[in-house]
């Protein structure tokens, strides 16, 4: 039985151009989060949560990386490239493929 229970929440608030497809480095940006959470602050961080896009993110880093014990997904996108394609054109598609993110 855990004798102390420990909530962090983080939100990810991108500043300039939105960039579509930037789930790799939001996944980095979760790594430095857990590394100053068990190195600066002494937590161990044993889930990890993400609703919607943050879904996307915590399942990447999971898959990533494999030393969080639990990772949950809430309502993750499903099927994104559809919506990017019909929203903002095939272009957008193309710089995806092409860059691994495109600003809009």
């Amino acid at each position: 039985m855990l004798n102390q229970t420990c909530g962090n929440r983080y939100a990810f608030v991108t500043v300039g151009a939105w960039l579509c497809g930037r789930n790799r480095s939001e996944a980095e940006d979760l790594r430095c989060a857990k590394q100053a959470l068990e190195q600066q602050m002494g937590r161990r961080v044993i889930a990890m949560i993400g609703h919607s896009k943050g879904a996307t993110d915590v399942l990447l880093y999971a898959a990533k990386y494999d030393d969080v014990p639990c990772a949950v997904s809430l309502a993750a996108r499903f099927e994104v490239q559809k919506g990017v394609l019909e929203r903002l054109g095939p272009e957008v598609l193309q710089r995806l493929d092409s860059n691994g993110q495109a600003s809009v």
